[in-house]
């Protein structure tokens, strides 16, 4: 969930199926632990589920759409949240495999930008 604070990652480029570039300074480890939110210790995903923005789900994780990785909010005035790995090892059950989590950033991605 955290870039690494050893030292900067390289720049980094993704596609998405659109088949535009896009470049990126920041790489961001999505893998981790499988566990449920209440577990979860970072400060982002408890201040999230103190908004209601993020639903528990029954699993681990939080709940979200699978085919775009947004996440499914209990509140009417939550913000677009997309999650990958270890946030969604309730709905998606491959979250510490890299490719997967590539996959699943494509999708994201997608999905962002057909919202603009």
């Amino acid at each position: 969930m955290k870039p690494s604070p050893a030292r900067p990652a390289p720049a980094s480029s993704s596609g998405s199926t659109t088949g535009d570039t896009h470049e990126t300074p920041i790489v961001v480890n999505a893998t981790g632990q499988a566990t449920t939110l209440a577990e979860m210790k970072e400060t982002l995903v408890k201040d999230l589920l103190a908004k209601d923005w993020l639903q528990p789900h029954p699993v681990g994780g939080a709940i979200a759409h699978r085919a775009t990785c947004r996440i499914i909010s209990a509140s009417r005035d939550a913000p677009r949240i997309y999650a990958l790995g270890q946030l969604l090892n309730g709905e998606l059950r491959d979250t510490n495999a890299v490719w997967f989590n590539v996959e699943c950033a494509g999708r994201a991605i997608d999905d962002i930008l057909r919202q603009q």
